[in-house]
């Protein structure tokens, strides 16, 4: 009895030892290619990071989009306006993972609200 309901097993379900890919193994990642930097002013390299989550914006008074990365604390974030920020990405309220730069410069735009830093941002990578 025990030998039939094995074979039963093996010719409903197989021996073959491939085994199906998984969705997640197989899947590539996506290549985002990053444009120029647009940032043309003089420029004061500040940190780098990497591996930095964020989530995107877009200030209409600068025609910039930036990501913001909250610090921890009350109203304490970085908002990083992107030099160069590629078409696939300008998506409000999208969180990313990003690689790049930030800087400083003799002039900066003002925080929209309490608590918020502003620098430049110079992308390295993003997902």
């Amino acid at each position: 009895m025990k030998k039939s309901i094995f074979i039963l097993l093996v010719i409903a379900f197989g021996c073959d030892d491939k085994k199906e890919p998984d969705v997640l193994e197989t899947k590539e990642s996506i290549s985002i290619v990053l444009p120029k930097n647009t940032c043309s002013f003089s420029l004061i390299s500040e940190k780098k990071v990497t591996k930095q989550a964020g989530r995107i914006g877009f200030r209409d008074d600068l025609n910039m989009y930036y990501i913001n990365v909250y610090l921890g604390g009350i109203d304490n974030t970085l908002s990083g306006l992107v030099c160069n920020m590629p078409d696939e990405l300008k998506t409000v309220d999208k969180q990313v993972v990003f690689d790049g730069e930030y800087f400083t410069a003799s002039q900066l735009p003002y925080p929209k609200f309490g608590g918020e830093t502003m620098r430049y941002l110079v992308l390295t990578a993003i997902k």
